[in-house]
């Protein structure tokens, strides 16, 4: 059995491997982070208190508070990702989980929850979400869903990682129905195709970094045989593309308590 088995499908620890290679494998390109400040600028207001819930490393927190002028609570369960995160003045950090944020009632302006849902306790983590928000604040989920794993080029050459996200993220009706319980309801759903590499060999380097959880689930000669696999495909591409990668923002409001 490879280091990546599926006992770790519950919860994959981030204290270890992942901290070390998560800015190389998965630090957003300055095309990506481009196309989320378009994307989040109708969202966030200058001064906004954002709570960015599973920060990582804080690679929005920092953005966020850079582009928005926004005050940032970056909320992080695993220190030695907290311990890889950039300092920012406006950036403040909270060991905790989404399902007990150590935050007074109805401070945020707005929750985001990037690359994390399927993480969480959904009720759970949605119901302290609109504990903390303003009346008028909102959450935002970013993921990649089912539906669009057909789009998702790095899925093509690890099947059963295909196949292990498949069981373990949720699809947007099973958050949206956890969030309605929780007083929580869908405004929007969009779709912002991100660019996670330039062309195919740069995404072999920043796949074999195995930055994404999932590539450490999955055993390790399946591992090796994707990214050869991924590897002579990027020898034989005729020139560059830009591959990206499409992840759904999911707009929720707190339903009124009149």
């Amino acid at each position: 059995m490879g280091k990546g088995s599926i006992r770790n499908l519950g919860g994959l620890s981030y204290e270890g491997h992942m901290a070390r290679v998560y800015r190389r494998g998965r630090e957003l390109l300055p095309e990506a982070a481009a196309e989320w400040r378009r994307a989040l600028e109708p969202l966030v207001r200058p001064e906004s208190l954002v709570v960015d819930v599973g920060a990582g490393i804080g690679r929005f927190a920092v953005h966020l508070a850079d582009w928005f002028s926004a005050r940032v609570v970056a909320v992080e369960p695993a220190a030695a990702m907290r311990a890889q995160a950039q300092p920012r003045e406006r950036v403040s950090w909270m060991a905790a989980r989404a399902e007990q944020l150590a935050l007074r009632h109805g401070v945020a302006d707005l929750v985001w929850i990037s690359d994390a849902v399927h993480y969480l306790d959904l009720y759970d983590a949605a119901r302290e979400a609109r504990r903390a928000l303003k009346p008028r604040g909102r959450v935002v989920v970013r993921s990649t869903f089912p539906d669009q794993f057909e789009q998702t080029e790095w899925m093509r050459w690890f099947p059963s990682a295909r196949a292990v996200d498949a069981q373990r993220v949720p699809t947007v009706d099973q958050i949206v129905t956890a969030f309605g319980r929780a007083g929580l309801e869908l405004e929007s759903r969009s779709t912002v195709y991100q660019p996670v590499a330039r062309d195919l060999r740069e995404l072999a380097d920043r796949v074999g970094e195995r930055a994404i959880s999932t590539l450490e689930i999955i055993d390790d000669d399946e591992f090796e045989q994707g990214l050869s696999d991924l590897r002579a495909a990027a020898a034989r591409s005729p020139s560059p593309r830009i591959i990206t990668t499409p992840l759904s923002v999911l707009v929720f409001r707190p339903v009124s308590d009149g």
